[in-house]
């Protein structure tokens, strides 16, 4: 009783942000709330992290890494927030189409995103360019966009991706920004799945976030409960088909009974300390 989970990655959830992607006139309607929001949780839920949802404007130090995948629109003192959160030390992923409009739906002037947000990231969105359904767009690095595109100018950023071809080709893509104590990345389109996976397993590492349990294949999620007295449960839910081996035998506190493997859809609770 009174265990906790304590999550090392925090995703971004705005409910302002929700509403403001869904009026019409917008450039694109293609701009997918909940779904670049799962995109990003099914991403690090793959790399066998713990994640929270968090509000732009909250306390976001216990966060080694923050992704704000859809904050279209971004209050001032939110902006002012996560510009913090990076001097202070944390890396934070914006994405495309992020700070544009401030509370009152009031569009920023002087270029994206949000004022101390683009301190915080080094750059300045100068022009944005939504993509038609059918059109992708290579990057330098090999990975493709879709969706949405921007003309960034860094200040301050390192380009670590530039557009490949077409009227960007050479602007920007992916940038990463030193920024007191922390990093501040952008990313002003839609990877391709392969390449943001790359990505968020590039941002665990840089932050220092590994898998809740190293060893277990994909699609068996582990999650660690904490007790108050320092005791500590992992729990495991197989949600492939077959069975999957343990990286070493252990002791079920459910069943009472010591195996292997987890079946298929098996669910265990292990006592680690």
């Amino acid at each position: 009783a009174g265990s906790t989970v304590t999550a090392s990655v925090a995703v971004l959830h705005d409910a302002d942000a929700w509403w403001a992607l869904g009026v019409d006139g917008l450039p694109s309607a293609d701009l997918d709330y909940h779904a670049a929001l799962g995109r990003a949780h099914r991403a690090l839920w793959d790399a066998g992290v713990t994640v929270d949802f968090a509000h732009p404007g909250q306390e976001l130090s216990r966060f080694p890494l923050v992704i704000a995948p859809a904050l279209f629109l971004l209050s001032d003192r939110a902006a002012e927030n996560l510009r913090r959160y990076v001097a202070d030390g944390g890396t934070l992923l914006v994405q495309h189409a992020s700070g544009y409009v401030d509370d009152r739906m009031h569009a920023r002037l002087g270029g994206y995103p949000a004022g101390p947000l683009r301190e915080a990231l080094g750059i300045r969105v100068e022009e944005y360019r939504p993509l038609r359904r059918d059109e992708r767009i290579a990057l330098s690095d090999g990975s493709h966009g879709t969706v949405w595109s921007e003309s960034l100018r860094a200040e301050g950023a390192e380009t670590l991706a530039a557009y490949a071809e077409g009227m960007l080709a050479g602007s920007p893509a992916l940038t990463r920004h030193r920024f007191g104590t922390g990093q501040g990345w952008y990313l002003s389109t839609r990877l391709d799945d392969a390449g943001y996976a790359a990505l968020v397993a590039r941002l665990l590492g840089e932050a220092g976030v590994g898998p809740e349990v190293p060893g277990l294949p994909a699609q068996v999620e582990a999650v660690i409960r904490h007790a108050p007295d320092g005791r500590r449960w992992r729990v495991l839910i197989n949600h492939r088909p077959e069975p999957v081996p343990l990286p070493e035998p252990a002791h079920d506190l459910l069943t009472g009974s010591t195996f292997s493997e987890l079946p298929p859809g098996g669910c265990a609770v292990l006592r680690t300390a």
